[in-house]
């Protein structure tokens, strides 16, 4: 089995994230996505960032077809 791995923000989901991940899953047999963390995101994008919280994007990466598992560490 071929094991794929992505990491990213994946903070406001968009179009170029779908095909990324079709694309990445199109590459082996199993996709996980790492997630980085609310503190990360908020030191690389500013203090506004993220919309949506380290759950809710890792609730929204899980319902999506090419993601086989979602992965992150909340500290």
């Amino acid at each position: 089995m071929k094991k794929i791995l992505v990491n990213g923000t994946f903070d406001i989901l968009h179009v170029g994230h779908i095909l990324l991940l079709n694309h990445a899953k199109w590459l082996g047999d199993h996709l996980t996505v790492a997630i980085d963390t609310d503190e990360r995101i908020k030191l690389k994008k500013g203090d506004s960032r993220p919309v949506n919280n380290v759950f809710d994007r890792a609730f929204m990466l899980h319902n999506l077809k090419a993601v086989d598992e979602e992965n992150f560490r909340n500290r």
